[in-house]
């Protein structure tokens, strides 16, 4: 007996569904628990007497479920699309292709061992392999349960050409476009254009930023702690302080656990994570190139290297994949009311073409607005918004000043697109007017949280500290 096109879909979507639901509850205490640890780190740099953003107006919510169910979300979204797809491609190659054989089974077992390996290469990482482990299980599970043996659907060449040949050419048209900055483009290009895409990026910047504490490494954190433990010779304590201050780490003495704990002993310094030495340079070698011995720590210490790679996959591939097949459904289900399932799952398949198209046009439109340093002075003249972008974009990824931007500061500060004034303050970051300082304040008024974020970013970057900048609440 075979499936009806119907309960291929509700298939599809209950074990898609049971992946993304485990990796949400998974997500949740993993950001739960990053959110404690970093409320006990900001309560620690308090009592010794640093002043820290958040504030204490701003911590309590970090100790609250709701803030940790909406920053799990971001892991859902990622994570647990990439790895609920994999798992449920996975079941279709053993079940479809191999007929459920022993042998298939075996090596996919092997595999998924191997990933969990991978995932814990630098040492045992939990939220890991729980990701790794119970999403899949789960999704295994799952699609045993609701597609028994025999049950499989056949379809006919032209569903199965529809089927394969709609995904691969919306990939080919947004392969072109690929590049470091996709996910700017397309909040600048797509999500900030219109007032639904405001509040996806306002949702994000309210909940995933303190979500990605969870599995940053030690160098791409924002506040680092650090203890020093000089019992030889106290002489050389200013001196390495101050290195460490420099390279943004916060230096205590209260008891408590820290990022970093460095011991001299022996004329070397002991850098220790938790109880565990992990560097041991001199302390000549370390105070003449501390930069090299920091990362070198970072790395080391970075459990969560994999898991970062195989979000950043999940967001580039799964997740479109998985909005895609979601959107599909929605789409079938609604012509459905209207004409035959087989008629229903091809105009599905072309509306969501025409969508996929459609989203990828004004990215297409940003690409042909990318300027050079040639082609910048007219840029910034032109009469479409897109293209005084590009040469935003240019001037503040090149960290060049520009003149111009300073005697136009109230077309831009007044402009109606967010992804100007946005670029803009970011430009004014290294511009070496002194009258930067004064639109940058001006900037902390604006109306986008994208914007006001960026504009206190310039004003830190210009290291200007007779500048009063106000105290985020």
């Amino acid at each position: 007996m075979k499936l009806s096109e119907s309960d291929r879909y509700l298939f599809i979507f209950k074990t898609l569904l049971v992946g993304l639901t485990a990796a949400q509850v998974i997500g949740t205490v993993h950001v739960y628990l990053s959110n404690l640890e970093l409320h006990r780190g900001l309560q620690m740099l308090q009592n010794a007497g640093y002043l820290t953003v958040p504030n204490e107006n701003i911590r309590p919510p970090l100790q609250g479920i709701g803030s940790a169910f909406w920053g799990g979300l971001f892991f859902t979204l990622s994570l647990g699309t990439g790895i609920s797809l994999l798992a449920q491609i996975s079941f279709w190659v053993w079940d479809y292709l191999f007929n459920r054989g022993k042998a298939a089974l075996i090596i996919l077992i092997f595999l998924w061992f191997t990933t969990l390996w991978a995932l814990n290469a630098n040492g045992m990482n939990i939220p890991a392999t729980a990701y790794g482990v119970i999403i899949p299980l789960l999704v295994f599970a799952a699609a045993l349960l609701w597609l028994p043996p025999g049950r499989r659907q056949r379809m006919d060449r032209f569903h199965k050409i529809a089927y394969l040949g709609v995904p691969v050419l919306l990939i080919l048209i947004f392969l072109p476009l690929a590049r470091k900055s996709i996910f700017l483009d397309i909040r600048d290009n797509v999500l900030l254009s219109n007032p639904v895409g405001q509040k996806i990026t306002q949702f994000y910047y309210n909940y995933t930023l303190n979500a990605a504490q969870a599995f940053k490494s030690l160098e791409q954190k924002t506040l680092r702690t650090c203890r020093l433990v000089l019992r030889e010779n106290e002489s050389h304590r200013s001196v390495i302080e101050n290195i460490f201050i420099t390279h943004d780490y916060l230096v205590i003495a209260a008891e408590g656990p820290v990022d970093l704990s460095v011991i001299e002993q022996n004329g070397k310094l002991l850098f220790q994570s938790g109880s565990e030495v992990i560097l041991t340079p001199k302390i000549q070698e370390f105070t003449a190139n501390p930069e090299t011995f920091l990362q070198q720590f970072s790395r080391q210490t970075d459990r969560f290297g994999p898991l970062r790679s195989a979000a950043f996959l999940s967001m580039s591939l799964a997740a479109p994949l998985c909005l895609f097949i979601i959107v599909h459904g929605i789409f079938f289900f609604l012509f459905t009311l209207f004409t035959t399932p087989k008629k229903a799952s091809l105009a599905a398949l072309l509306l969501c073409m025409s969508t996929g198209i459609a989203l990828a046009l004004p990215l297409y439109v940003l690409k042909a607005h990318t300027v050079n340093e040639a082609g910048r002075p007219a840029a910034l003249d032109s009469g479409r918004w897109q293209e005084r972008v590009a040469a935003l974009r240019y001037l503040a990824d090149n960290s060049l000043h520009n003149e111009k931007i300073i005697a136009d500061a109230q077309n831009y500060l007044n402009s109606p697109h967010i992804p100007e004034r946005y670029w803009y303050v970011r430009a004014l970051g290294s511009n070496i007017n002194a009258g930067a300082d004064k639109l940058l304040l001006a900037a902390l008024d604006d109306s986008s949280t994208n914007v006001v974020s960026m504009a206190r970013y310039a004003l830190g970057r210009r290291g200007n500290a007779a500048v009063p900048v106000p105290l985020a609440l």
